[in-house]
């Protein structure tokens, strides 16, 4: 963690992440239960105690994405894997000692198979998911269960970009 904190790293054209310590550590569920209004609230947690430390060592917490996008195959424009890897090639963190720092994350759906070959849709599609849901987070809470610590990253993803509407009514 001392090495995380010294070497916050640099973002493609952008300021280099700000890396602080979190002291003493909060719980990730009960971060989570207290972001839960911020929208698209994204929480990766290692909770299984019974997988392990290599498994189970780190848990991250974000929300309130600078960029989100949502996308079904059968949209007259759906979002290509182009589109994606240019969001994640312009908005590129370089390594900052996290192991996630923030970027594109969410929901990439079974269904982005139509992008890639011809499939027959199922006949009824009563929840109409997305087949991708992403946001680009420019902020993160983490936590490394191994040595008991937690830290937030705040990298400046977007480059500007209009922010996500929780944090336009805040600020």
């Amino acid at each position: 963690m001392d090495a995380l904190l010294a070497d916050a790293g640099k973002m493609h054209d952008m300021a280099s992440p700000l890396i602080e310590e979190l002291t003493p550590p909060s719980d990730p569920w009960e971060t989570a239960r207290r972001l839960a209004h911020l929208p698209h609230l994204l929480f990766l947690d290692s909770a299984d105690d019974a997988a392990g430390p290599a498994i189970n060592r780190y848990s991250f917490v974000t929300a309130d994405p600078v960029r989100w996008i949502e996308s079904r195959s059968d949209d007259p424009r759906p979002v290509t894997f182009h589109d994606i890897r240019q969001l994640v090639d312009d908005n590129r963190i370089e390594a900052c000692g996290v192991p996630f720092a923030g970027g594109v994350a969410g929901l990439f759906g079974y269904d982005l198979c139509h992008l890639i070959e011809k499939l027959p849709r199922p006949r009824f599609d009563e929840f109409r998911t997305p087949d991708l849901a992403i946001g680009l987070y420019d902020w993160v809470i983490g936590w490394d269960h191994q040595t008991n610590r937690s830290w937030i990253v705040s990298t400046g993803a977007g480059g500007g970009q209009q922010p996500g509407t929780a944090r336009s009514a805040t600020t």
